[in-house]
């Protein structure tokens, strides 16, 4: 990947929100200066892609999970009040 490609990316990924204003200067910094080759922010942005993926999932799977046990809960009194 090449510092245009890079840049962009950074860029895409600030106007989405996924930076922070200071993480954006910071990573452009570093990028322009040359602190940082382009394999290492490659693993950078699939570390980020994972911890993001995984932050994601968990409040998925917890909503899920207490839909369920509502309905069950739910369904249990409506049995036992209704008999």
């Amino acid at each position: 990947m090449n510092l245009i490609d890079e840049l962009q990316k950074l860029e895409q990924l600030h106007q989405n929100g996924s930076l922070t204003a200071e993480e954006f200067t910071l990573a452009k910094t570093l990028l322009l200066s040359g602190s940082v080759n382009s394999s290492a922010t490659d693993s950078i942005w699939e570390n980020e892609k994972l911890i993001r993926s995984k932050i994601l999932t968990i409040p998925r799977s917890v909503v899920i999970a207490s839909v369920a046990l509502g309905l069950v809960l739910g369904f249990a009194l409506w049995y036992l009040i209704g008999i």
